[in-house]
């Protein structure tokens, strides 16, 4: 018989519910890090008149209209989630006054706290610089906003999370069976 004394059952419980807290604690730090730039815009503003956006990159961009949102302390909000009928959206590079080609695709949606809003469309920008959206055709002003397509980031930090909540809870139930093997061997048999 050996002359270490058991583990008690409370170490060989606690111990792994220690690796879980540090894995679920690492996964939403993750996800406070990485949630502003989520829900960054390139531009935010009541239209009409209109509304600049800075790209920063080229890339694909949505202009978003806001069915219900809190704008500089005023509440803007629709009855219907979607654009009025009649209403015309044009995307144009300020710069050089090129109309960008606004492609409506399948409808999309997003929604953060109360805040929310209705894909009108996407357009490509090939370089860096402002561009103008104007819309005509609205019964009353609304808020727009323009953003970043931003499915990867969104894919690679659900992937982190899974990852790191997966290798915790992998960590625990080791740790755990190794804990309990250990206790077991030190149990004196009556």
């Amino acid at each position: 018989m050996s002359d270490k004394r058991p583990l008690s059952l409370a170490i060989c419980i606690v111990t792994p519910l220690v690796i879980l807290a540090i894995g679920g604690t690492a996964a939403v730090a993750m996800v406070l890090k990485d949630l502003p730039s989520l829900k960054e815009k390139s531009g935010r503003a009541v239209v009409p008149p209109a509304l600049e956006a800075k790209i920063d990159a080229p890339g694909t961009y949505t202009v978003w209209f806001h069915t219900y949102t809190t704008f500089e302390g005023k509440v803007y909000s629709v009855e219907q989630e979607r654009l009025p009928s009649g209403t015309k959206v044009m995307v144009t590079e300020k710069e050089s006054g090129k109309v960008l080609p606004l492609t409506m695709g399948l409808s999309s949606s997003k929604s953060f706290g109360s805040d929310k809003a209705i894909g009108v469309g996407t357009f490509q920008s090939g370089k860096t610089g402002e561009v103008l959206v104007t819309v005509s055709g609205l019964p009353r002003p609304q808020v727009f906003s323009v953003a970043p397509i931003k499915v990867a980031a969104v894919f690679r930090l659900v992937v982190s999370v899974v990852l790191i909540i997966s290798v915790a809870f992998v960590m625990a139930v080791i740790v755990l069976i190794v804990l309990l093997k250990r206790r077991n061997q030190h149990v004196p048999l009556h």
